[in-house]
């Protein structure tokens, strides 16, 4: 099995929308099983993103703590996870935050090198949801349109898009307590990718951006 970074895997070959989601969601559950063994502060960030040739991700770079191989040292290491414990709750939002700049990425296709960038893009996509929808374009809003990666717009369902922006921004939220759980990703991911699956079907439920 070969395996590429998504930047890499982006250069070479342009990903369409549904492959975006199921790549954001394969990387959601990476995530997920991770909180669930108690690991977290994983510093998750899209390099640290693999695939594989069936575009299935891979969380990497992820912190697994290690114990004292010291005896005495017991104690030390004993108080440090106490220690630790206080900061889990910490840990976990702050690896929500940094999933929310990877689905940033995702979305608008750039590939963000501050957090100057990421707030600036933030703002944009929280004008474009609240932007009057223009009939023009379907039903869609013209900021948000224009702030997504232009190479989405002929293979994106825009409520599947609406969906996916409206979660990235609660990812990205200032006050860390009101970050959803990764389990409320998954479920608002696995919707977005539902909606844009029943519009290629042919269900007509949704326009397309």
């Amino acid at each position: 099995m070969k395996l590429f970074h998504v930047t890499d895997r982006r250069q070479r070959e342009m990903l369409k929308w549904p492959q975006r989601m199921e790549i954001s969601i394969g990387i959601a559950r990476g995530i997920e099983f991770l909180h669930t063994g108690g690991i977290f502060g994983n510093n998750i960030k899209i390099e640290n993103i693999l695939l594989d040739d069936c575009l299935n991700a891979k969380v990497s770079g992820y912190s697994i703590p290690w114990p004292s191989k010291k005896g005495h040292d017991s104690k030390r290491y004993e108080q440090r996870a106490l220690n630790q414990i206080g900061s889990t709750y910490n840990a976990e939002k702050e690896d929500i935050y940094q999933y929310g700049v990877i689905l940033l990425e995702v979305i608008t296709g750039k590939l963000i090198t501050s957090s100057s960038e990421v707030e600036e893009l933030k703002d944009e996509l929280e004008r474009g949801l609240s932007e009057t929808p223009s009939p023009s374009l379907r039903g869609a809003s013209p900021m948000l349109k224009g702030v997504s990666d232009s190479s989405l717009r002929e293979t994106c369902v825009y409520e599947s898009l609406r969906t996916a922006v409206q979660i990235t921004i609660s990812c990205l939220g200032k006050v860390s307590n009101k970050r959803p759980s990764i389990q409320d990703i998954l479920w608002n991911l696995q919707y977005s990718l539902q909606v844009q699956e029943a519009r290629t079907s042919g269900v007509n439920l949704v326009t397309k951006l």
